[in-house]
């Protein structure tokens, strides 16, 4: 789960006050912007790829296996030194800026996040020994600028991860034999935990530093306060993993009193109906839900799975050796293959097979029924896109009383299955009778239609589809009351008391809620109460003082569709000029890493006004602004 964010951010990155800076290189999305307007790489081999890294003498062009990181060729592109950027040998022609634009988003879709943020945050970023040269460069002394303290931070968490699993990739570039990869469910021995525990409270230590001179800095994961406890909470989770229950205890008991986290870890728990097994995504909803458990010993009736960890063999052998909860899947055989992944495979010459019974399709799996060779390796594979499971409705309804159950759940595959995607169709082929099963965020795996919204959490059923106004009666008794018992979003504060921000920590989980309430009232052609509380979200104190998110559009619309045609308006207008301030930094932080990424946004925005015939062209202005800009 290491360093997963839950949400996306959208505020300007805070940069430090302290005299000190770091040097200025431009940012990842420039530099492949220019490398591609000007050059073009035609593979020799199909693993090849190209890579940017930032190093000490500035920002590298690489060709380098994607599979087993053999660097091919690498080349200076922007030096520090002469502040510009050189020309590269051995590359074709560019391509226009348009399709640059493009080819970039394309390439970063499904890395936003922390990737983006690892190379705004640390100097080195990008290569195997980035962390290393980090804390060899910084760490020596505490740095005095802000920004170089949290890429410390990062770098010694990063290290750490290099005496356990190593998820994050790259390879030994010692001969620390605590360093060597460990293989597939090995138990990692005391001294490379000790080495793991010194790395992350050095990080520790960072970001207390960090929060004590600036508290209300901004990261990508809440104030350095929460960091700091994120960071005890990776040294609990993988001590637990691993079998050190005494050190993991030790860890918890070292974790201070913490509101925001008591907060989050109720707000989601009350959602949950007894004996729930409750998969989370994140550090931000999985920690401060152990933290509630652990700490005050709050729901413990409640089993709780977190979908990233659910990719690991070493997590899932712990969920099986402490009897946590139920899955058939074999651990033997994902040790002995490559299973963090499955692949269809539709090969000629063999009958199509048009679906698959759920139970017959995770044996096939375990099974390895159609094997699949690849890079000195098996991988399983599947021939099917979909997959069915039969639903006994007489049991479940054990459980589930509802009137909109449907005798069939059926889940459709992509060209390729993660293990945790698997995983979680063994957790409900194996608990759908016996178990509530809930999740914190809307998943791929899961169909809309199969999602019961019951306030912070949405619990899997087998629900008809056609059946809406049932489901949408439903979901209004549970989302009114679980908003009656937590009115006010979490909110945690950014900057200083001259300029302060705030900042719903759950990204729009209330408003949310209410955009589903006012939605469903509309279906149920219930207006007046549509309306009523729609002007209870406008009324709401709290949710006035936070800024504007993406996050927030839903509700935004909804207001208009239930009469606050004004209002709703006025705020998705509000929200654009925010995305679109004057000095525009594209960067992890503020969602946005190119003009043409802010403009595809506004667009939306302006057909969603168009739609419900509110448009006043203030929206369409704001671009024309932003296409006139260099």
């Amino acid at each position: 789960m290491k360093r997963i964010a839950i949400a996306i951010l959208y505020f300007a990155i805070l940069c430090s006050k302290k005299i000190i800076a770091q040097p200025h290189l431009p940012s990842y999305t420039e530099v492949a912007k220019e490398f591609f307007i000007n050059y073009s790489h035609e593979r020799k081999d199909s693993n090849d790829r190209v890579f940017f890294v930032k190093k000490k003498p500035g920002w590298y062009v690489r060709i380098a296996d994607q599979y087993t990181d053999s660097v091919k060729n690498e080349q200076l592109f922007w030096a520090i030194q002469d502040n510009k950027y050189k020309p590269l040998n051995g590359f074709g022609p560019g391509i226009s800026r348009e399709e640059a634009a493009k080819k970039i988003k394309e390439g970063l879709q499904d890395s936003y996040g922390p990737f983006i943020y690892g190379f705004e945050r640390c100097r080195y970023f990008g290569y195997n020994e980035w962390d290393n040269d980090m804390i060899k460069d910084f760490g020596g002394a505490i740095p005095e600028n802000d920004t170089l303290l949290e890429g410390l931070a990062r770098a010694y968490s990063s290290y750490a991860d290099r005496y356990l699993m190593y998820q994050t990739g790259g390879y030994p570039f010692d001969n620390d034999s605590l360093k060597t990869k460990l293989a597939k469910g090995k138990i990692p021995g005391k001294e490379r935990v000790a080495q793991f525990l010194a790395c992350t409270n050095k990080a520790i230590d960072c970001y207390r530093r960090l929060g004590e001179r600036n508290p209300g800095y901004r990261l990508l994961v809440g104030t350095p306060e929460m960091k700091l406890i994120n960071e005890q909470f990776y040294q609990y989770q993988e001590l637990r993993t691993y079998g050190y229950l005494e050190e993991a205890g030790r860890v918890m008991a070292a974790i201070k009193s913490n509101v925001i986290y008591s907060q989050i870890g109720h707000m989601y728990l009350d959602a949950c109906p007894a004996n729930s097994i409750l998969i989370s995504y994140g550090d931000n909803d999985t920690y401060p839900l152990w933290y509630v458990q652990a700490k005050e010993g709050y729901r413990k009736d409640v089993t709780v799975l977190n979908f990233q960890l659910l990719s690991t063999v070493q997590y899932l052998d712990m969920l099986k050796r402490n009897k946590e909860v139920v899955f058939s899947t074999d651990l033997s055989i994902l040790k002995k293959i490559n299973s963090d992944y499955f692949y269809f495979r539709d090969e000629a010459g063999q009958p199509a097979q048009l679906s698959a019974a759920l139970a017959a399709f995770i044996e096939d799996i375990q099974k390895v029924k159609y094997p699949f060779p690849r890079q000195n390796d098996t991988i399983a594979s599947y021939r099917t896109k979909e997959v069915i499971a039969d639903i006994n409705l007489a049991l479940l309804k054990k459980i589930c009383n509802q009137s909109n159950l449907v005798p069939l759940m059926s889940f459709e595959l992509s060209d390729y299955m993660l293990l945790n995607d698997f995983i979680l169709l063994d957790l409900l082929n194996m608990n759908l009778y016996t178990r509530p099963i809930c999740v914190t965020t809307r998943m791929n795996l899961f169909s809309e239609k199969y999602m019961e919204c019951e306030g912070s959490v949405y619990r899997i059923l087998p629900l008809d589809e056609n059946a809406t106004a049932e489901k949408a009666r439903i979901e209004i008794l549970k989302i009114s009351s679980f908003l009656a018992k937590h009115e006010k979003p979490v909110i945690v504060s950014y900057g200083d008391k001259q300029s302060p921000g705030y900042e719903d920590v759950l990204h729009g989980l209330h408003s949310t809620l209410f955009a589903v309430l006012i939605s469903d009232y509309i279906s149920l052609e219930n207006l007046a109460k549509a309306k009523e509380w729609a002007g209870r979200y406008l009324a709401n104190p709290d949710l006035k003082k936070l800024s504007p998110v993406i996050a927030d559009l839903d509700v935004f619309e909804s207001l208009i569709k239930a009469g606050y045609v004004d209002e709703g308006r006025l705020r998705i207008e509000e929200m654009a000029k925010k995305l679109s301030y004057p000095s525009r930094d594209y960067s992890a932080m503020s969602f946005f890493h190119s003009k043409e990424d802010l403009l595809d946004t506004l667009e939306y925005l302006e057909y969603i006004l168009d739609r419900n015939k509110a448009s006043t062209g203030t929206i369409e202005k704001i671009m024309d602004d932003i296409r006139k800009e260099d």
